[in-house]
C-alpha cells in the first residue's frame, strides 16, 4: 500500500537516530508512548518530515527538540 502512494520510506535507523531516540523515550513516559512511537517521532524530525498520527498523545511532541530538528505532528483526523 505505501508503495502505491509512492512515498519516501526509511529502512534502516542511524545511529543518531538510535541514539535521538533513547533520549526522546525517557521523555515520553508519561504520555504512554512505545519505543516505536519515538522512532516514528525521531525518524520523521531527522528527515524534516511531520509524523502523522490519529493518536493524539502524539500532539504533545510537537516542537520538542530530537537532535538538530523540532519534532513536528500532524493529527490527520
Amino acid at each position: 500500500a505505501v508503495e502505491r502512494l509512492q512515498l519516501p520510506t526509511a529502512t534502516e535507523v542511524s545511529r543518531d537516530q538510535a541514539v535521538a531516540c533513547g533520549a526522546l523515550i525517557g521523555r515520553t513516559s508519561r504520555l504512554g508512548l512505545s519505543l516505536g512511537d519515538c522512532l516514528c517521532l525521531t525518524a520523521a524530525a531527522s528527515h524534516g518530515a511531520a509524523a502523522m498520527t490519529a493518536d493524539r498523545q502524539w500532539k504533545a511532541m510537537d516542537g520538542v527538540q530530537v537532535g538538530a530538528n523540532a519534532v513536528r505532528v500532524e493529527l490527520i483526523r
